[in-house]
């Protein structure tokens, strides 16, 4: 159904604005069984004849506590460095030419599974050494500028640069 939804889409997208870039829906670390593995959606949407109605594939990194690169980031990884990875899809598909966005990445600072600022501080200047080697690389993009909130049971409020209430 979503590869159908990116077929009827991109020809409308390029014929509002041809120099539009239309990036795959970004996809994230599979945390179970019950989530779809990044690499398997990407597949699918070619198997589903979907190869032609985008021009970068959208992914999210995430893998926190771990330094992206290292063995134990899988979400890292799975871009490039397993069998089969989004890279391989893609050059299987004939999409060698195209690249990856990382539309989000970063950690949290707080909540159950926050690390610390500088931890993540780490984290993302490593993310971006490690991004500027990859010539299939496109932007990479840090989520989120400001923490959403302050409420410490749940982590979805600290992934900001700066605290919500704009200190750093």
């Amino acid at each position: 159904a979503y590869t159908e939804l990116l077929k009827s889409a991109y020809p409308a997208i390029k014929a509002a604005d041809p120099q539009a870039t239309v990036l795959t829906a970004g996809t994230a670390p599979a945390w179970d069984s019950s989530t779809y593995q990044p690499v398997d959606f990407l597949a699918a949407i070619y198997e589903n004849g979907g190869g032609g109605s985008f021009d970068a594939v959208a992914h999210h990194p995430y893998c926190w506590p771990a330094l992206p690169g290292g063995l134990s980031c899988t979400a890292w990884q799975q871009m490039h460095a397993t069998d089969p990875s989004l890279r391989s899809v893609m050059t299987a598909n004939g999409d060698a030419g195209k690249r990856i966005w990382v539309t989000e990445f970063g950690a949290p600072t707080g909540g159950p599974t926050g690390v610390s600022e500088d931890r993540q501080a780490q984290m993302i200047r490593r993310a971006y050494v490690f991004w500027s080697e990859y010539d299939w690389g496109g932007p990479l993009f840090t989520y989120t500028g400001r923490d959403h909130g302050t409420d410490t049971w749940t982590s979805e409020n600290f992934f900001g640069l700066i605290r919500h209430d704009f200190s750093e």
